[in-house]
């Protein structure tokens, strides 16, 4: 395999939060490099469809959230990804809450609901 672009400095940079350096590692595995720059393109260090969809599962297991697999392609570096994926945590948390919002709001009187809605 070719060895990852370097950055105009000469040396990719590394992961700066844990979940890039979560991402990098899972990256790094997946496509059989020794590291991977935040800003380096999945898709030029060799990546493509087949190892995305590896991608996609072990983000997905790693980080317990749905990842579609247009993500990999709309953010193809670990910085761009990161980010999306900590979008798709928050409105997985927001769906979750909603969901939970809504199934008490179901079993409780009019007024119940009413004073429970006022309080959030």
């Amino acid at each position: 395999l070719p060895e990852p672009a370097a950055s105009a400095t000469g040396e990719s940079e590394g992961p700066r939060t844990p979940v890039e350096e979560v991402l990098a590692g899972i990256w790094a595995e997946v496509l059989g490099v020794e590291r991977v720059g935040v800003h380096e393109s999945f898709f030029e260090l060799g990546g493509h469809s087949l190892l995305a969809t590896r991608v996609q599962s072990r983000v997905c297991e790693a980080f317990q959230v749905d990842v579609p697999l247009h993500t990999l392609f709309r953010a193809p570096t670990i910085a761009d990804f990161a980010v999306a994926v900590a979008q798709l945590q928050v409105q997985q948390m927001m769906g979750d809450e909603l969901a939970d919002l809504l199934g008490e709001l179901e079993s409780l009187s009019e007024d119940d609901a009413r004073v429970l809605l006022e309080s959030r």
